[in-house]
């Protein structure tokens, strides 16, 4: 196990009570044999904090006064957070606007938009 699996395991284990139950889906597009496609999503399971923007996030082009930060424990997470994803949590589904993974990987930190 590298040092940044057992890092990103701690911090599930710590923290992990004290987030929330919420569902990470990414969505990807397939391609078919005819030049066109269609989507797939895949889910799974995560804890995830919901909060208010930082300072640094309020300044980044695009920002809206909806966005939130949204950090999201990396233990157990197979999907690679990243743009094309989604996170709902407690009936609430955000679409993830810019992602950052802390040197640590054991999480990360997104900017994202009420869906």
């Amino acid at each position: 196990m590298s040092i940044y699996a057992d890092i990103s395991a701690l911090f599930g284990d710590v923290f992990g009570a004290l987030y929330l139950d919420g569902t990470l889906t990414h969505v990807a597009m397939v391609a078919d044999s005819y030049g066109g496609g269609s989507t797939v999503e895949t889910s799974e399971a995560v804890k995830l904090q919901v909060d208010a923007c930082t300072e640094r996030m309020r300044i980044d082009p695009g920002y809206t006064s909806g966005d939130v930060r949204v950090i999201v424990l990396q233990d157990g997470v197979g999907i690679a957070l990243n743009t094309d994803c989604r996170v709902t949590v407690d009936g609430d589904t955000y679409f993830i606007a810019s992602v950052e993974q802390d040197p640590a990987q054991s999480y990360w930190e997104c900017r994202a938009r009420p869906a």
